[in-house]
């Protein structure tokens, strides 16, 4: 009875260290200066799709400059929403055919939806421009190589969903 007491109260103390631990984190836990849902919900590193957090590693924004890539990044939602929009019925025609088995009208339904990805790629050239012109020729070097590692990555990953049969 008494080594049951003393788990429990082990248990129990460790509980409430960890809680206590949690609780002094606060919101923003060991995030740094970022807010918890700066990446996610449209602050200046919401690139979610394409690796936004990699490319501003290391770039160290001013103020100014974070307001200006909000706005930008404001300024591409809606366009970046619509063409989304556009293209879930076909990519729901996609995925329901492959789950069936039939490739070529998943393929065909793909397809369909590149026009929508080569207007996606454009504007995410064009944001990705713009955002250039807003850094220092400093922040600019570190924004292009992590620009390049991202692309990198990218085109790796392709190739492995190749390989795999994707």
């Amino acid at each position: 009875m008494l080594r049951f007491q003393t788990v429990a109260l082990g248990a129990a103390l460790l509980l409430g260290m960890a809680t206590a631990a949690t609780a002094q984190q606060g919101e923003r836990g060991d995030r740094g200066e970022r807010g918890r849902g700066e990446w996610r919900r449209g602050g200046p590193m919401a690139m979610r799709h394409h690796g936004g957090q990699r490319v501003f590693r290391g770039v160290n924004l001013t103020e100014e400059q974070r307001t200006q890539v909000r706005a930008l990044h404001e300024r591409y939602r809606e366009q970046f929403a619509a063409l989304r929009e556009s293209t879930k019925p076909d990519l729901q025609a996609a995925r329901e055919a492959r789950q069936k088995g039939d490739t070529a009208a998943a393929r065909a339904a793909f397809e369909r939806t590149n026009d929508e990805r080569e207007q996606m790629k454009a504007l995410v050239e064009k944001r990705q421009g713009e955002i250039r012109n807003l850094l220092t020729a400093e922040q600019r070097t570190v924004y292009d190589r992590n620009l390049q590692a991202l692309k990198e990555r990218m085109e790796r990953r392709k190739g492995e969903g190749r390989r795999r049969g994707r």
